[in-house]
Protein backbone atom coordinates (compact mmCIF):
# COMPACT_ATOMS: atom_id res chain seq x y z
CA UNK A 1 0.00 0.00 0.00
CA UNK A 2 1.06 3.42 -0.81
CA UNK A 3 1.71 5.82 2.24
CA UNK A 4 3.32 8.60 0.44
CA UNK A 5 4.56 9.80 -3.09
CA UNK A 6 8.04 7.95 -2.22
CA UNK A 7 7.16 5.19 0.33
CA UNK A 8 5.38 1.86 0.51
CA UNK A 9 4.08 -0.18 3.02
CA UNK A 10 6.29 -2.87 1.89
CA UNK A 11 9.33 -1.40 2.74
CA UNK A 12 8.06 -0.94 6.68
CA UNK A 13 7.25 -4.43 7.06
CA UNK A 14 8.12 -6.43 9.74
CA UNK A 15 11.10 -8.74 9.10
CA UNK A 16 8.90 -11.97 10.52
CA UNK A 17 6.87 -11.58 7.59
CA UNK A 18 3.92 -13.04 9.60
CA UNK A 19 2.83 -10.15 11.68
CA UNK A 20 0.80 -8.88 8.54
CA UNK A 21 0.28 -5.10 7.24
CA UNK A 22 2.93 -2.70 8.99
CA UNK A 23 1.09 0.05 11.15
CA UNK A 24 3.02 3.40 10.72
CA UNK A 25 2.91 6.82 12.27
CA UNK A 26 2.21 9.12 9.62
CA UNK A 27 4.22 11.83 11.09
CA UNK A 28 7.51 9.01 10.27
CA UNK A 29 6.10 9.17 7.09
CA UNK A 30 6.16 12.91 6.82
CA UNK A 31 9.42 13.69 8.13
CA UNK A 32 10.78 11.09 5.22
CA UNK A 33 9.60 12.61 2.61
CA UNK A 34 10.95 16.17 4.26
CA UNK A 35 14.63 14.79 4.72
CA UNK A 36 14.08 13.35 0.80
CA UNK A 37 13.13 16.58 -0.47
CA UNK A 38 16.15 18.15 1.55
CA UNK A 39 18.44 15.78 -0.21
CA UNK A 40 17.03 16.48 -3.36
CA UNK A 41 16.76 20.03 -2.83
CA UNK A 42 16.97 21.51 -6.65
CA UNK A 43 17.65 18.34 -8.10
CA UNK A 44 14.13 18.83 -10.62
CA UNK A 45 15.24 14.91 -12.70
CA UNK A 46 13.42 12.55 -11.06
CA UNK A 47 16.05 9.93 -12.18
CA UNK A 48 18.62 11.70 -10.38
CA UNK A 49 17.00 12.09 -7.05
CA UNK A 50 18.25 10.63 -4.12
CA UNK A 51 16.59 7.87 -2.46
CA UNK A 52 16.49 7.17 0.97
CA UNK A 53 16.46 3.43 1.75
CA UNK A 54 14.87 1.57 5.07
CA UNK A 55 16.90 -0.69 6.92
CA UNK A 56 14.37 -1.58 9.51
CA UNK A 57 10.88 -0.20 9.99
CA UNK A 58 8.48 -1.81 12.05
CA UNK A 59 8.56 -4.48 14.41
CA UNK A 60 6.06 -6.79 15.97
CA UNK A 61 6.49 -7.83 19.42
CA UNK A 62 8.01 -11.11 18.78
CA UNK A 63 10.52 -10.05 16.59
CA UNK A 64 11.81 -7.70 18.55
CA UNK A 65 12.16 -9.88 21.48
CA UNK A 66 14.26 -12.56 19.22
CA UNK A 67 16.43 -10.06 17.78
CA UNK A 68 17.20 -8.70 20.97
CA UNK A 69 15.52 -5.09 20.10
CA UNK A 70 15.05 -2.45 23.19
CA UNK A 71 12.07 -3.27 24.99
CA UNK A 72 10.58 0.05 24.33
CA UNK A 73 12.25 0.91 21.00
CA UNK A 74 9.80 2.95 18.52
CA UNK A 75 10.49 0.30 15.68
CA UNK A 76 7.46 -1.77 17.89
CA UNK A 77 4.46 -1.75 16.67
CA UNK A 78 1.40 -4.07 17.82
CA UNK A 79 -1.92 -4.54 15.71
CA UNK A 80 -3.58 -5.53 17.95
CA UNK A 81 -3.85 -2.99 20.34
CA UNK A 82 -3.06 -0.06 17.18
CA UNK A 83 0.32 1.28 18.65
CA UNK A 84 1.84 2.61 15.55
CA UNK A 85 5.47 2.19 14.86
CA UNK A 86 7.10 5.86 15.48
CA UNK A 87 10.58 4.99 13.70
CA UNK A 88 12.49 3.47 10.82
CA UNK A 89 16.94 2.90 10.09
CA UNK A 90 17.71 4.60 6.76
CA UNK A 91 20.76 5.11 4.68
CA UNK A 92 20.79 6.76 0.81
CA UNK A 93 23.16 4.70 -2.03
CA UNK A 94 24.22 8.42 -3.33
CA UNK A 95 24.71 10.54 -0.13
CA UNK A 96 26.89 10.36 2.42
CA UNK A 97 25.81 9.29 5.64
CA UNK A 98 26.96 12.57 6.69
CA UNK A 99 24.59 14.55 4.08
CA UNK A 100 21.80 12.24 5.42
CA UNK A 101 22.90 13.10 8.97
CA UNK A 102 22.69 17.10 8.44
CA UNK A 103 19.64 16.91 6.62
CA UNK A 104 17.81 14.94 9.44
CA UNK A 105 18.95 17.29 11.52
CA UNK A 106 16.85 20.06 9.60
CA UNK A 107 13.36 17.70 9.92
CA UNK A 108 11.52 19.23 13.14
CA UNK A 109 9.38 15.96 13.47
CA UNK A 110 12.38 13.65 14.41
CA UNK A 111 12.76 13.35 18.42
CA UNK A 112 15.14 10.86 17.97
CA UNK A 113 18.31 10.15 15.72
CA UNK A 114 21.17 7.68 15.98
CA UNK A 115 23.56 7.77 13.77
CA UNK A 116 25.29 4.76 12.81
CA UNK A 117 28.76 5.64 10.98
CA UNK A 118 30.41 3.33 8.27
CA UNK A 119 32.01 -0.03 9.51
CA UNK A 120 34.52 -1.75 7.50
CA UNK A 121 34.39 -5.67 7.74
CA UNK A 122 36.02 -7.61 10.18
CA UNK A 123 36.17 -11.14 9.77
CA UNK A 124 38.39 -11.94 13.16
CA UNK A 125 35.40 -10.10 14.92
CA UNK A 126 32.79 -11.85 13.14
CA UNK A 127 31.84 -7.86 11.44
CA UNK A 128 30.54 -7.21 7.75
CA UNK A 129 30.94 -4.28 6.32
CA UNK A 130 27.78 -1.42 6.54
CA UNK A 131 27.63 2.21 4.50
CA UNK A 132 26.50 3.31 7.83
CA UNK A 133 22.75 4.32 9.12
CA UNK A 134 20.67 6.52 10.58
CA UNK A 135 18.01 6.13 12.96
CA UNK A 136 15.54 8.58 13.08
CA UNK A 137 11.80 8.57 14.88
CA UNK A 138 9.01 10.47 15.99
CA UNK A 139 9.09 9.61 19.12
CA UNK A 140 6.69 11.60 21.40
CA UNK A 141 8.80 13.82 23.16
CA UNK A 142 9.43 17.64 23.37
CA UNK A 143 13.30 17.70 23.46
CA UNK A 144 15.52 16.00 20.61
CA UNK A 145 17.77 12.60 22.08
CA UNK A 146 20.90 11.80 19.59
CA UNK A 147 22.92 8.93 19.89
CA UNK A 148 26.03 6.83 18.54
CA UNK A 149 26.04 3.40 17.49
CA UNK A 150 29.93 1.83 18.18
CA UNK A 151 30.79 -1.08 15.24
CA UNK A 152 29.10 -3.57 17.46
CA UNK A 153 25.82 -1.19 17.41
CA UNK A 154 25.88 -0.66 20.85
CA UNK A 155 24.41 2.41 21.83
CA UNK A 156 26.96 4.98 22.40
CA UNK A 157 27.41 8.74 22.73
CA UNK A 158 26.74 10.86 20.18
CA UNK A 159 30.39 13.10 20.16
CA UNK A 160 32.35 9.44 20.01
CA UNK A 161 30.82 8.37 16.65
CA UNK A 162 30.93 12.42 14.91
CA UNK A 163 34.21 12.39 14.29
CA UNK A 164 33.89 9.33 12.03
CA UNK A 165 31.87 10.80 9.38
CA UNK A 166 34.02 14.24 9.85
CA UNK A 167 32.06 16.36 11.85
CA UNK A 168 32.74 17.82 15.24
CA UNK A 169 31.12 18.20 18.36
Amino acid sequence: MKLSDHFDSKEFRCRCFACGEPLVDPRLIVGLEQLRGILNAGITDPAKQHRITLTSGCRCPAYNLREHGQPNSQHLYDRGIGKLSKAADIFSATRSIRQVYAAALLVGAFHGIGLAPPVAADPAQGRQAHPGYLHVDVRDAVARAQWGYDESSRIVALASVLNRIGMEV
